[in-house]
């Protein structure tokens, strides 16, 4: 048990025995309050728990527990703990010693606590076992007159015969009678109802289930369907489905399932009706809104009694498509969970190619070096007949081969699978047996590709199914003309959408009207079918233009072949690359097998597509020639790990020290979109709810069964109920602050008043963070370690301190995870390398939290009550105001007010003339030239005279004096490109190129990030890691090709450091993420709209910028004289090399102009412009004031006080008439306390407390010092109250 000395905060509502106040010192022993608990019993307790050590979660709650009067918290607890033990004990007996693995530890404490769930783990880690014992123990456990049945059931005959024997066998072992006739009681009844019986067997079982006379029920799914009614009205308390892709096809099914857990048909349909008109609210406003809410609400209340009346748990295994339609959603409305599928997207492969001008040949050398545990593909369009030549060309050679298909018998793959075959041959099609059909992690080690996996077609569409179609028209989309091409992109959009969203019968059928509408037959014209031909006379109309073939000829990445006279077109089949692949990199208890897969190439424009198409998929990914592995090295490796890997699926080892080849985790992240978007990484993830509305998604990484969940940011802050210090308690010489859940109103108001109504609009709709904290709890029970992965800056440290505390009582284990991307390879990596928490992070963001507190709320109160009241009087008094009332819309803060004196500062600067430039427009020859000079040059030129002669600002004369040009001289100089961005950067750039607030841009950053498209986006670096070079290395190979050299330079920028600039996560252009968004190759977590894809491509540009060489252009040097006065003016006359400006343009070119004299057309006299965005975020950096995700905050904050506002055509930040008279008064009156070197000051207090070089109590006691000596106890405070009375009266008098 690590040490935490003193406390760093109180927290409400947290104590795990009463629910009352604790500190985080007592939380983070797992221990009661004060109140539960005396101060010297926890000590004693402590130190008892040390010199035994005690480490095990059990052990420690059970040591306060026997100290406690009242225990009633704990004592839940601990009853949780010993029905877990008491299931361990008996998993043990009926297992001959094999105790729980982490895994099956989470399932059994959900079915011991009666929640239903979706298994998602990999082949090896028990979960048939551990349905059959649980159900023996759940019939076990069975109170006399309370019989509780079970009901199992199988996919296939040969496993419900395996699970007969092992479930009669764990029952002898456990000391439990099986029956041996129907007279005998006292005995469990376990019936086993299959195909195997004679006629009387199979009558009597019939009607031994029809009158629930049994304990345990096994079947097949088949059973299952054809005899439902025989199984209705049993009141099962434990039902495991093994094959849930044979309830998930059908509505049908599923209704049946849900019958049988005591859902009837008219609440199904309830439901139904609640999840259509929750899809139909999020695209509603105004009075339908509101109408659609109050049915959602009538609906749930009535799902929520029917739900209450459920006492059935299910249990389903995770299944293997993924669940199409409405009807699967019916869990989670019922059940409160949602199936995964099996996850094909984590892989460990090595991808290798190979050119060969006799690919066979080249295939008998591969498999002569690899010889066993090999599947060997032929692409689609070779057909079965090829896959049957070539198992019998490896046969022929000396390996013991078989091609495997549709047409062959499963006893093949077992012949496999046993090792009497050492590979298979098959097919590369995406819904082939062998693609997708084999799970065998020990036996598959190699994968070799007998051409690159493709689509073929025929240009002249015939017979072409409507997928294959949108395969076509993604294509003929790049080279269409521009009038074509929108088109397109709008049919890949809707079409994209439409066909994955639809069901297998349902793509069928449509395949079948499409074809049937091709031939010219009559069918029903949906919209769908209509699209489907307007695409189908599009992709004709082009295939037509020989311009297009000469495209597609050039592509580089597509395939166009002759054969017996007619053409195809051959387009990289990417899905079934990374399917078929992945049958050699599986996961296994304990990890995923690493593999090796080989593409004998026999069209290298194939091998291109598919290694683009999969860089756009997985980052980092890439095709290595084979000849330049270690294959020896890598095939020796590959051997080693499969032979553990055998001896742990048959149970016979355990590495020394690890109790777990799997773990149960949980992973906590800020964000639902973030928390999905991770999930998706790993499959289509098990989906639980828990509390109100708490989503946690479940999938499987190989070593660990994660479940990942969103806090939604901040859970407690501080209170404002306590008086003392603003919410912050002295104890001795140490402030501490006092912390409570945090509220939301339905109107979107948050608050920490400790009230259930919104105080600020009165509504009773008020969401808890309470709640959400009640529901981590709950998962935190269920799981071996807590993983938390809060942003990675000193307010992420916070929110997960604040979370790791208040869970540490219910937690074995909780770790922090940092991740600086929201990819794939990034979160495997965190996951892998958990470090402790930095309480010098937290420190420093309590001291800014407190900071925040003491500083802005009593200058914001000074300011509501005084400044206002001033203010009103001077200004509003005649308007009806009540000047003597506080104004709570004010607020002060220690970083606003210097911000908003800049702002002002730069308005007034437009009324100094002396600040004042003058733009010249001028032309010579025809060719014009414009320069800006200061005004003094403006007014010993003479030609501020003739601006304020005629009055005028601007003014076109032809009685200006003549310009006088001389070249200097012509030079060529390397421009280096700009560094990557840091947040300043990409605010003021985005403010100044896309006029976008700063609000906003961090608002798109956030979701890009969120999104997995971006780094993290508060950052004040501009290095790169060799991740992101790798990203800039891929694009400008696929952009350039070979030449890609010739332009690739990276650079760091930076030397290490945790942080990293902001960049791309892929190599993947702006129009290039749009389509793969429409088409749904890329799945996102949210609306990818127009502003997301501008900051985006401005990102990426910037990024694939800093990686590449400098440009060389060319500078014209200008000597301009007017009335003898000089001025030199630079010119960008040539580009003489592109280099970076190929892809970012940060210049403008100019024509060259000639020596001689010139004419002045226009004076334009340029006053100080007003500050932007950009400039306000520059000077907040320069001063070393605010932090990166501070900077859109405090404008916004200026906004909505309304201290400023932005003219409608700059977008400039110009003060407002309040805002300059807030200003001026806390300048005046507290003119040190906001100061920017104050300001400053504190920053740099910050950073120390990051970096160890000060304890944070000491800066926070000598803000205390401060906040009393110039706020709180400052004379000024009694001058402002007299002040105040004088107008209004004292407060007894005022009221």
């Amino acid at each position: 048990m690590s040490n935490l000395l003193n406390p760093y905060g109180f927290y409400r509502h947290a104590c795990p025995n009463c629910g009352g106040e604790i500190s985080d010192h007592r939380l983070f022993y797992k221990a009661p309050c004060e109140k539960c608990l005396s101060e010297g019993d926890f000590k004693k307790t402590l130190k008892r728990i040390r010199s035994e050590g005690l480490r095990d979660y059990k052990s420690i709650i059970e040591a306060y527990y026997k100290d406690l009067k009242n225990p009633e918290g704990l004592r839940q607890l601990l009853d949780e703990e010993v029905a877990l033990e008491d299931f361990e004990e008996f998993f043990e007996r009926a297992t001959r010693g094999n105790k729980l693995w982490s895994a099956q530890r989470t399932w059994a404490r959900r079915v011991l606590k009666k929640k239903s769930f979706s298994i998602i783990a990999p082949t090896g880690t028990g979960k048939t076992v551990f349905s059959l014992v649980i159900s023996l123990y759940t019939v076990a456990k069975s109170q006399r007159g309370d019989r509780r049945r079970v009901y199992l059931v199988f996919p296939t005959l040969p496993l419900l015969l395996q699970a007969e024997s092992k479930v009669k066998h764990f029952a002898t072992n456990a000391g439990l009678k099986i029956c041996e006739d129907r007279a005998e009681e006292s005995c469990i009844r376990i019936l086993v109802a299959h195909g195997r019986s004679d006629k009387k067997s199979k009558e009597e079982l019939m009607e031994q289930v029809r009158n629930g006379d049994f304990d345990i029920l096994l079947s097949t799914s088949a059973f299952f369907h054809r005899n439902f009614e025989l199984l209705k009205n049993k009141d099962f308390a434990l039902i495991v489905m093994d094959d849930v892709d044979a309830v998930l096809k059908s509505g049908k099914a599923i209704r049946k399932l849900l019958n049988l857990v005591n859902v009837t048909d008219d609440a199904i349909n309830d439901g139904l009706n609640l999840i259509k008109l929750r899809q139909r609210i999020v695209f509603s406003s105004g009075e339908e809104k509101e109408k659609l809410s109050a049915e959602i609400e009538e609906l749930e209340k009535k799902i929520a009694r029917v739900k209450s009346e459920i006492k059935t748990t299910l249990v389903v295994n995770s299944a293997t498509g993924r669940p199409r339609g409405i009807y699967p959603k019916l869990f989670k409305v019922f059940l409160d969970f949602e199936a995964g599928s099996k996850p094909e997207a984590i892989r460990n492969i090595v991808d290798a190619y190979i050119e060969a001008d006799d690919p066979e040949n080249a295939l008998l050398e591969i498999a002569s070096k690899l010889k066993d545990g090999f599947l060997v593909f032929v692409p689609v369009d070779r057909g079965v007949e090829y896959a049957d030549k070539i198992a019998e060309l490896l046969k022929a050679h000396g390996l013991k081969s078989e091609s495997f298909h549709a047409k062959k018998k499963i006893d093949v793959l077992n012949d496999f699978a046993r090792g009497e075959l050492n590979c298979l041959v098959g097919v590369a099609t995406y819904y082939g047996v062998m693609v997708r059909g084999i799970d065998l992690p020990e036996r598959v080690k190699y994968v070799i590709f007998l051409g690159v996996p493709r689509h073929k077609f025929s240009t002249a569409l015939e017979e072409i199914s409507p997928t294959d179609l949108l395969r076509i028209i993604s294509v003929l989309r790049d080279i269409a003309p521009e009038e074509s091409k929108r088109e397109l992109e709008s049919l890949v959009g809707r079409l994209s959408n439409r066909l994955k969203r639809i069901s297998q019968g349902a793509l069928f059928k449509l395949r079948e009207d499409f074809a049937k509408r091709l031939k010219g037959e009559h069918v029903e014209e949906t919209v769908l079918i209509k699209e489907l031909l307007r695409a189908y006379e599009l992709a004709r109309e082009l295939l037509r233009d020989e311009e297009i073939w000469r495209k597609l000829s050039n592509l580089g990445d597509v395939g166009l072949l002759w054969e017996n006279g007619r053409q195809y077109l051959l387009i990289p089949d990417v899905a079934t690359y990374i399917q078929a692949s992945g049958r050699c990199s599986r996961l296994y208890p304990g990890g995923i097998t690493k593999g090796l897969s080989v593409i004998i190439v026999d069209d290298k424009r194939l091998l291109n597509g598919l290694n683009k198409r999969l860089r756009w998929i997985f980052e980092g990914v890439s095709i290595a020639n084979l000849r330049e592995l270690e294959l020896e090295k890598l095939i020796t490796e590959i051997e080693q790990e499969r032979v553990i890997v055998g001896k742990i699926l048959r149970n016979e080892y355990r590495p020394e020290g690890q109790v777990d080849l799997i773990k149960s985790a949980l992973l906590i992240v800020e964000s639902p979109n973030k928390a999905k978007t991770i999930a998706n990484f790993f499959g289509k993830p098990s989906v639980r709810v828990l509390g109100k509305s708490l989503q946690a998604y479940e999938v499987t990484i190989g070593d660990y069964v994660l479940s990942i969940v969103a806090s939604a940011g901040h859970v407690y802050d501080l209170v404002v109920d306590l008086q003392e210090n603003y919410g912050v308690r002295r104890v001795g010489s140490r402030f501490i602050p006092v912390y409570t859940d945090i509220k939301k109103c339905v109107n979107g108001h948050q608050f920490v008043d400790e009230t259930d109504k919104c105080p600020r609009c009165g509504t009773s709709r008020v969401v808890r963070k309470a709640d959400i904290v009640s529901a981590l709890k709950e998962l935190a029970r269920e799981v071996d370690l807590v993983l938390i992965g809060t942003d990675p800056d000193s307010e992420g440290e916070k929110i997960g301190w604040d979370l790791k505390v208040l869970l540490e009582p219910y937690a074995r284990e909780v770790r922090r995870v940092e991740f600086h991307e929201v990819t794939r390879r990034a979160i495997l990596e965190a996951i892998r390398n958990p470090r402790s928490f930095d309480t010098r992070l937290v420190g420093a963001q309590i001291v800014r939290r407190v900071e925040d507190r003491w500083i802005g709320f009593s200058l914001s109160e000074i300011v509501q009550k005084y400044a206002w009241t001033s203010y009103c009087f001077e200004n509003l008094k005649d308007k009806g105001h009540d000047c003597c009332r506080e104004n709570r819309n004010l607020s002060a803060g220690r970083v606003q007010t210097p911000v908003l004196g800049y702002i002002i500062k730069r308005y007034r600067d437009k009324e100094d003339k002396s600040l004042y430039k003058y733009r010249l427009l001028a032309e010579k020859d025809g060719e014009k030239i414009s320069f800006t000079i200061d005004r003094a040059q403006a007014v010993n030129a003479g030609l501020v005279s003739i601006l304020e002669k005629n009055n005028k600002r601007r003014k076109k004369d032809k009685n200006y004096p003549p310009l006088v040009i001389k070249e200097r001289e012509l030079i060529v100089e390397a421009k280096n490109p700009p560094p990557p961005f840091s947040t300043d950067a990409l605010l003021e750039e985005a403010s100044k190129s896309l006029g976008l607030a700063t609000t906003r841009t961090m608002e798109i950053a956030q979701d890009l990030f969120e999104m997995g498209l971006i780094t993290y986006h508060r950052t004040d670096s501009t290095r790169i890691s060799e991740a992101g070079l790798t990203v800039a290395r891929q694009y400008l190979e696929e952009r350039y090709g070979d030449k890609y050299r010739d332009v690739f330079q990276p650079r760091t920028w930076g030397e290490g450091g945790a942080h990293e600039a902001i960049r791309p996560t892929r190599p993947i252009d702006a129009d290039r993420l749009a389509e793969l968004v429409r088409e749904g190759v890329i799945v996102l977590t949210g609306r990818l709209t127009r502003q997301h894809i501008l900051v985006y491509d401005l990102i990426f540009r910037r990024f694939i910028a800093s990686q590449m060489k400098p440009a060389k252009i060319g500078k014209q040097v200008l000597t301009v004289s007017i009335n003898g006065v000089e001025a030199v003016v630079e010119r960008v006359v040539e580009v003489v090399e592109k280099g970076y400006l190929e892809v970012y343009q940060d210049v403008k070119l100019e024509t060259r102009i000639t020596e001689g004299e010139g004419r002045i057309t226009e004076v334009v006299e340029v006053k100080p412009p007003m500050a932007r965005y950009h400039d306000v975020i520059r000077w907040m950096k320069e001063n070393g004031i605010g932090r990166p995700s501070t900077y859109a905050k405090i404008i916004q904050t200026l906004l909505d006080r309304r201290y400023v506002d932005v003219t409608k055509k700059h977008k400039a930040l110009r003060p407002t008439e309040r805002g300059i008279f807030i200003y001026r008064f806390l300048d005046e009156k507290f003119k040190e306390v906001v100061s920017v070197e104050t300001t400053r000051r504190l920053e740099k207090d910050m950073s120390d407390i990051e970096e160890g070089r000060v304890e944070h109590m000491k800066i926070l006691e000598k803000l205390y010092n401060e906040l009393r000596e110039k706020i709180l106890d400052n004379p000024i405070i009694k001058e402002l109250e007299d002040e105040y009375s004088e107008r209004c009266g004292r407060k007894s008098d005022a009221a």
